[in-house]
C-alpha cells in the first residue's frame, strides 16, 4: 500500500526537515517567507509552490490533484496525536484526557504510563528519546492503527 503524506506548509522551516526525512511526503508551499520549501526539496521531497498564500484548503486541493497521477492508495493530511517524550511522570492527566477524546498517544514508558495505555491499541510506546526515532515512529503508524483509536 502506497501512502503519501500531504503537508500544507507556511513558514515551517524549523520542523519540515525532520518530518519529510522519514516518509513519502508532498509539501505544498503556501508562499512561505522562509526556507521550508528549499529544505524539503533538499531532502528529496516533491514541493508544489503557490506564489500567493491561498490557504490550507487550496493547498490540500493541490496535493490531492498531485496524488491522482502517481497512484497512491492512501493520503494522510492530518491526524490527532499526543507526543509525550517525558523522562519523569506518574500518569499524566493529558494522557487520560487524550484517551477520552480518541487521540492517539506516543509516550515514553515512565511512571504509570504503562498502566494507563495499551501499546499498539490505544497508544504507542517510545522506547527511545531521540527525534529521529520519534519521527520514524510517527511515520510508521498505519491507517489501520489510527482507526483503532478512532482518529
Amino acid at each position: 500500500m502506497r501512502t503519501l503524506i500531504v503537508i500544507p506548509a507556511y513558514d515551517e522551516e524549523l520542523t519540515i526537515g525532520s518530518v519529510v526525512a522519514y516518509g513519502d511526503a508532498l509539501v505544498v508551499d503556501n508562499s512561505s517567507l522562509e526556507r521550508a520549501p528549499e529544505i524539503a526539496q533538499k531532502a528529496g521531497t516533491t514541493v508544489i509552490h503557490h506564489t500567493v498564500n491561498r490557504g490550507r484548503g487550496t493547498a490540500l486541493k493541490s496535493g490531492f490533484e498531485y496524488v491522482l497521477s502517481p497512484g497512491y492508495d492512501v493520503v494522510v493530511t492530518k491526524f490527532n496525536l499526543l507526543i509525550l517524550p517525558s523522562y519523569m511522570e506518574s500518569l499524566p492527566n493529558i494522557i487520560m484526557d487524550s484517551m477520552a477524546y480518541g487521540v492517539l498517544i506516543l509516550s515514553t514508558p515512565v511512571g504509570g504510563v504503562l498502566d494507563g495505555v495499551i501499546d499498539k491499541k490505544t497508544s504507542f510506546i517510545l522506547w527511545n528519546y531521540s527525534l529521529p526515532y520519534i519521527a520514524k515512529k510517527v511515520m510508521k503508524i498505519s491507517i489501520t492503527q489510527l482507526n483503532l483509536v478512532g482518529s
